[in-house]
């Protein structure tokens, strides 16, 4: 084998060690992006936004979470007296998986206008639209009617303690897991591509480690 034809397998080995380490090096990022996802979606904690408005007199709303099938005051939250909140009142729901919530719009008898709720979860938001209110809601007691009107859901309270239930429509779990997935797969290629541009095994992890902890913190803060 002549000098040129040896020179040719000596550059052809030299691309495929250096292609192989870049893969092995986009894997590693994979795997940090996705474990780092993995501990933000097992942290985070979903919400609630209630756009109410007190139709008769200033009053609170309060909800109820069903922890071991058991409604307490411990686990609920309960706004402050309110009549025409502008940005919605935020529920922060707890880290126990639960299908529905109880809600009392009111203490008393009065009317209850909801314009929308939505329900906040990692990287989605469920938005219930006064006809999805109407179709999703159970009155317990103390509800005369739901009414659909062009301005929102009118809750109709007839006596104290008004309650309905309200059913979460979160996403399946494999929907969420798919989702998981492809988001890891499209930020560890930005990082990927963001960080090959450095030359130099440290300046390459340092800034991969500046990468990782930056969409840490966009991840968390947009939650």
């Amino acid at each position: 084998m002549n000098e040129k034809a040896l020179n040719e397998v000596k550059e052809s080995g030299q691309i495929i060690h250096s292609r192989f380490k870049g893969v092995a090096f986009y894997l590693m990022i994979l795997v940090v992006v996705s474990l780092m996802l993995v501990g933000v979606r097992f942290n985070s904690k979903n919400s609630l936004v209630i756009y109410a408005q007190q139709i008769d007199k200033p009053d609170f709303i309060q909800v109820f979470f069903p922890i071991d099938d058991v409604y307490s005051e411990e686990n609920s939250e309960r706004s402050a007296v309110i009549k025409y909140p502008k940005n919605g009142i935020k529920i922060t729901l707890p880290r126990t998986p639960i299908s529905h919530v109880r809600i009392d719009p009111a203490n008393d008898a009065t009317r209850v206008l909801i314009s929308k709720i939505e329900l906040n979860y990692l990287f989605g938001t469920e938005t219930y639209t006064p006809k999805d209110l109407a179709l999703y809601s159970k009155p317990i007691q103390m509800i005369d009617k739901l009414e659909i009107t062009p301005a929102g859901l009118v809750v109709h309270s007839m006596g104290n303690d008004p309650i309905f239930e309200l059913q979460l429509n979160f996403p399946s779990l494999s929907s969420q897991l798919v989702n998981l997935c492809l988001i890891s797969v499209l930020l560890s290629l930005v990082v990927f591509w963001t960080v090959i541009k450095f030359k130099g095994e440290k300046l390459r992890l340092l800034a991969l480690s500046l990468n990782v902890y930056l969409l840490v913190q966009l991840v968390t803060h947009q939650h």
